[in-house]
Formats: C-alpha cells, structure tokens, sequence
C-alpha cells in the first residue's frame, strides 16, 4: 500500500539553543538535532534531557550525525574511541525515547558493515517502531532492498547511484509501503518527486551560515545566493511586506529576520507539497525578535540529485489518443504542385504554423491564483494573447509595443526609487540598459541601404575584375606618360595643313 500521509519536515540544528528557541517562536512542530552536533557543545556530565530542553508540543528527530564522520577528511577518531561514541548514542536515545519521534541510526562506515548489522539486530526488539536505518549508495541497490523488507521503513542520503535515477525505485518502494525518510534535503525538486514519509534538512540555515536569501515566492522556493542579495531582495520587496516581514531588517542583513523568513518559506514549500494530496500542512507564524550569536558547524548536507527523469520506461499510446500540442495551430495556403503519378499540377493544401492566443495554464496553478480578477477554479486561463507577426510592418509595431512597454517599466521603477528615498536601485539600472538596448534593435531595424563589395585575386593571369568589366580594371595606362610627338603630325591630326610656324 503506497504510503499517502502528509510529509513532515523536520528543521535541524535544533541542539542549538538560539535556532531551537526560534523554531518554537516561530511555531515549528516538527525539529531535528544532530547528536555529533550536541557533542560539540556538552561532555554528557550530566543528562541532557530533551524534556528539559523543548517544548512538550514538538516532535523530535534525533539524527546520529555520523554523515560529518563519514565525509571528513581525516580520521578524528580510533576504532575504539568511535565504538565508545556509537554506544553513548544509543544509551542516550534510550534514556529520552519518550520525547523522540524517529532517531536514525549511528552509520558510522569507519566501523565497518558486520558491527552495523550487528547493531541493527540487537534494536530489533528495543523501540524498533522508532528506529531509522540509514541507506547511501556505497551500500549498494540491493542493501537498500534488504532494509525496505526488514524494516519497513529507510533513512534515504542519495536519490542516485552510479548515475542511474533512483526515483523510480523510490516511488516504487513507497507505494509498496515503505516509509522513506529523507536525510539532508536540498533540492525542492527531490522533496516533491517522491512520497517522503518525512525529510530533514539544515538548508534553512543557510543565510545565517552563507548570507543566502531564501524566499518562497510565485509558487517556488527561491535561494538567492550573496552574490545577487541586492538584487533578489528588492525584487521580492513585496513578497516580504505581503507576509510581514520587516524589509529594512533583511535589506540589511539581519540574521533573525533573513532566518524567520527562511523558516516561513520553507514551510510553504511542505505546504505545497502536501497539498498535492490533500493533506496539508500548516506552520504559523509568531513573530519575535531574537539574537542569533551561535552558528552550526556543519555545513548544509546536499546529496540528492536533481531529477532528470521520473519514469523508468514509457508505455506505448494509442495512435489514435494522438494530438497536436495545445498551443499550436496552423493555416493552410492554397498552391500548384505537380502530381508525381499523372504528372498535372494540382491545387493543394499547404500547412503554415502559427502560435494559438489560449493557453494551458489553469488557474489553480497559477502564480498568479491569489491577484487574478479572473480567477475561478478548476478553469484554464481566461485571457488570450492574440498576436501575428508575418509581415515587416507588424513586426515593426511589436517592435514598438515592446519599446514603449519597457519605457514605462523604467519610468515605473524610477517613481519607486524616488519613493524609497532616492537610493540607486540596481535592477533599475540593468532594465534602463535593457531599454537602450531595444532602442538600438528598433533604430537598426528602420534602416534601409544597399551595398556591394567585390572582392578577387589575380595571379599573373587575367583578372576577375578584367572579366567582368573588361578593360575599365586595367589601370596602368593611367600610371604611364605619353612619348613625345613631333609638331608636324599633331598638326596633320588636327586638320592644320598651311600654316605658318612662328618662331
């Protein structure tokens, strides 16, 4: 039986006391810690109790941490000192089982294979219904089988192997049962494409860490990286204001404020996920403000690869079902072409392409849903976008249209410079060049000329120029003086026959 339930999404870096409190400000349920994270800010000297450290409302996942283990460089850690580590975990997440939701298991690979199956047998009957075995593609495809059966449910770090897409595979297993949790989560892409029981990530954190700015805006996550945070952050100025974000505090770079929007913004990419099954979820927003002074040492996780393709092998369709795609259209010409059988020329239908003015875009879907006058449900779009261009005067007009709309983009954009206070907007500045550069298309557009180069070799022969014009190529009579002429036969030529010579 697929699994159906809503994915639940679980912010890490929970065992930090500034992130953890503003998770709970902010409404989050559902928080994940990493064990090797907590080990770096406490000895164990005395129980560390989840009871004591978060909100009896919220759901935790405990994840062992060991994927920093598995990527570091260098060993930190002895066989036997990492075996001492592995068993406080597991000590440690017995003592405060009640409050864990999911807690995965201690893959360190240093260990080897043999001590992790062994491991894994010795939980089976110690809250086993809580316990998430790990999957990666160095285990091999068959071991991830293996744990699906067993277990039931598999703690999944990589959606490929060897380059072969383990979508398929994934969607598979879950509509077999299976309950796949996904560890690291980066790519909106990933989180979608399969039925996740659950996923965790630290990505959220990311403009804390990075100086990213992530914004949910037109239906799609956006992370923005520091390199384009001036631009991306006047670009989504409304969608900050709208949501009630303060525009000052992320302009400039406030750390709680660029967080608080990260965690609402992510938490309307699990809400549209889940609403694809009609199971939604939602995560209000509280707003407080806090001091962020501490950062996770671990880097954002990302292993998952961004889908090429979801479906394995396609099913051959019916000639019949087939049919043009839903923009396109054609007009027919009449013309004379000659019959290859009887050899007559017959009039026949020649088929010309053109762009439909409808559109597939339904409403529910649309970025647009929220603002449309038009908008009702279930419906494709109500407007049409009637346009032809076939001649050189309708594309002069298109030409026109798009300069006179661009002006008023910029004009626009100038009035809200100047309402802002007069500071020098960058993507003013990119769409006053765009404008310049239409102009320009639009002026060479209207020239008109006539030009021709000839260009030709000679070598020794006669020339192409001589060929074509004949003897007006030949320029070296031009180069040469005339030979002296004796008076008498220049007088002969001219007619002169007596006269007198003066001297």
């Amino acid at each position: 039986m697929r699994y159906s339930g809503a994915m639940r999404f679980y912010f890490s870096g929970a065992e930090i006391p500034t992130y953890r409190n503003m998770l709970l400000a902010q409404g989050v349920r559902d928080v994940s810690l990493s064990y090797f994270g907590l080990r770096r800010r406490t000895k164990f000297t005395r129980p560390w109790k989840l009871d004591e450290k978060f909100d009896a409302s919220q759901k935790i996942f405990v994840d062992s941490g060991c994927y920093t283990v598995n990527n570091s460089k260098e060993q930190k850690y002895d066989d036997k000192e990492l075996g001492e580590i592995r068993d406080h975990y597991y000590r440690w997440v017995h003592s405060n089982i009640e409050r864990v939701e999911y807690y995965t298991e201690f893959d360190a690979h240093q260990l080897g294979k043999g001590a992790r199956e062994e491991t894994r047998e010795s939980l089976r009957d110690i809250f086993f219904d809580k316990f998430v075995p790990i999957w990666s593609a160095d285990d091999g495809l068959q071991a991830l089988y293996d744990l699906s059966d067993r277990h039931g449910r598999v703690g999944v770090l990589q959606t490929a192997i060897g380059g072969r897409d383990l979508v398929p595979t994934l969607n598979s297993l879950a509509s077999s049962g299976v309950q796949l949790h996904g560890l690291s989560m980066t790519k909106p892409d990933i989180m979608g494409a399969v039925p996740w029981a659950s996923a965790a990530s630290t990505s959220w954190l990311s403009p804390s860490q990075f100086g990213d700015t992530i914004v949910w805006s037109h239906n799609q996550l956006k992370r923005y990286p520091k390199k384009m945070k001036d631009q991306a952050r006047k670009k989504e100025r409304s969608v900050f204001m709208t949501n009630g974000f303060d525009v000052d505090k992320i302009e400039n770079d406030d750390s709680t404020e660029l967080l608080r929007l990260s965690v609402w913004s992510w938490s309307q990419q699990v809400n549209a996920i889940n609403r694809k099954t009609s199971t939604g979820v939602t995560t209000p927003m509280i707003l407080d403000d806090l001091e962020n002074s501490e950062l996770d040492e671990d880097g954002v996780g990302g292993v998952v690869d961004r889908v090429q393709k979801r479906v394995a092998t396609a099913v051959p369709r019916d000639p019949s079902q087939r049919r043009v795609i839903p923009f396109l259209d054609f007009d027919y010409d009449k013309e004379k072409r000659k019959n290859p059988q009887t050899g007559e020329y017959e009039e026949v239908d020649v088929p010309k392409v053109k762009i439909r003015s409808g559109s597939m875009r339904i409403c529910d879907t649309c970025f647009l849903a929220a603002k449309c006058p038009m908008f009702e449900p279930g419906s494709d779009c109500a407007y049409d976008i009637p346009i032809t261009i076939r001649t050189k005067e309708q594309l002069a007009a298109l030409m026109d249209s798009m300069v006179e709309m661009q002006a008023q983009r910029v004009l626009f954009m100038k009035m809200a410079e100047d309402a802002e206070g007069g500071y020098a907007d960058p993507n003013l500045s990119s769409e006053i060049d765009r404008l310049g550069n239409l102009m320009k298309k639009k002026h060479d557009m209207e020239q008109e000329g006539f030009s021709l180069t000839v260009t030709a070799k000679q070598s020794g022969q006669i020339s192409m120029v001589d060929r074509i014009f004949g003897d007006i190529g030949n320029t070296k009579p031009l180069h040469e003086l005339e030979s002296p002429q004796k008076a008498e036969d220049v007088f002969t030529q001219l007619g002169v026959v007596d006269a007198e010579i003066v001297e």
